[in-house]
């Protein structure tokens, strides 16, 4: 009698601890995805009432030259650029969450394509009076086999995020793609930056989802899926990524895409 008592309490014991960890866990959920929520309800609400106001601006009395109109309308690409990145991340996070997502190697331009990333975020460069600079290492092949749209999202992401963390400063990009011998080849980018790096006990998480850091009033607003996606997105194409950063110094990113390219195929497929 006195064994069945032990093990009726400790089974009693075992199902209480498995049910707090259960209505724990929920809980968690549950406030991650309200916390979610709001950093989606801020990244969005945040760029679009930007454009809302900047269109108010162009379509009043308060513009008084040409210069005046030019500025907005910069403002206003820039506020829809964030806000378009945004979306994306969100969408792609979803892919991926569902395993909807998959790698789509295609011929592009790899000069075209980190020029248009360029061309496309020095107005958000410009806004943190950051200086963006393109340094084309050494380029063995400019026609790439490879997901080009990945590629291009993993760029912009890093290149967005070192923008967010530096003013007045400089955001480099470097980028090289070397022959490996016969049909191999690799894609090597980084971008670096000069702003307040990231404290090494911060370094060992900064690829998960949802991670943010401290950034002033923005902070705590970042939905934190950036870096997540990159990580994602290079994994999906056999690749590797890294980052190297010193607190008052800067941070570098680096990430190495390698492909196989038989030319003959490729053009006559």
């Amino acid at each position: 009698m006195f064994q069945i008592l032990i093990v009726n309490e400790t089974s009693e014991a075992l199902a209480q601890k498995e049910k707090e960890d259960f209505n724990k866990k929920i809980l968690e959920e549950k406030k991650n995805k309200i916390e979610l929520l709001a950093k989606i309800n801020h990244e969005v609400r945040t760029p679009l009432s930007s454009i809302l106001m900047y269109f108010e601006m162009l379509e009043g009395d308060y513009l008084k030259s040409f210069d005046e109109v030019k500025k907005y309308s910069k403002s206003v690409k820039t506020a829809s650029q964030s806000l378009l990145n945004t979306i994306n991340n969100f969408i792609d996070y979803a892919k991926i969450e569902t395993g909807n997502l998959e790698v789509e190697n295609d011929l592009f331009n790899l000069s075209d394509e980190v020029e248009s990333v360029v061309f496309l975020l020095s107005n958000l460069a410009s806004n943190k009076n950051d200086k963006l600079i393109l340094e084309e290492g050494e380029i063995s092949q400019n026609i790439v086999f490879a997901d080009g749209t990945k590629y291009r999202q993993i760029l912009i992401n890093l290149v967005a995020n070192s923008i967010k963390f530096t003013q007045n400063g400089t955001v480099k990009i470097c980028v090289e793609n070397i022959s490996k011998g016969g049909e191999d080849y690799e894609i090597v980018t980084s971008v670096e930056d000069n702003g307040p790096g990231i404290p090494d006990e911060k370094l060992e998480n900064i690829f998960d989802p949802f991670v943010t850091l401290k950034n002033g009033a923005q902070a705590n607003y970042s939905s934190g899926l950036g870096l997540a996606i990159c990580t994602e997105f290079v994994r999906m194409m056999h690749g590797k990524i890294n980052v190297e950063s010193k607190v008052g110094k800067g941070t570098k990113f680096t990430f190495t895409i390698p492909y196989k390219y038989d030319y003959k195929s490729a053009f006559n497929k």
